[in-house]
């Protein structure tokens, strides 16, 4: 998620009290495979994007097994 300004060993805290809206970046697990990504919900269902272009988004599909595990909150920049 570097085009998030997320980097490598950066710690990202989580809210999992949180519903997730358009745009937030979440932890979520989808059929036992965790993610970081960029969240989006239309009529045409719900969506995990990536800032990264060579990945592709994914479709969050009515039989898929998806649990929201957080919406990230925070980030701590490594510093070294």
């Amino acid at each position: 998620m570097t085009g998030a300004r997320i980097q490598p060993n950066d710690i990202l805290i989580f809210d999992k009290s949180r519903n997730a809206t358009d745009g937030d970046i979440i932890c979520a697990a989808i059929n036992k495979k965790v993610f970081i990504a960029r969240y989006k919900s239309s009529k045409n269902g719900k969506f995990l994007f990536f800032d990264n272009a060579k990945y592709c988004p994914i479709v969050i599909g009515q039989t898929d097994n998806f649990f929201l595990l957080g919406v990230a909150v925070e980030n701590r920049f490594n510093i070294k």
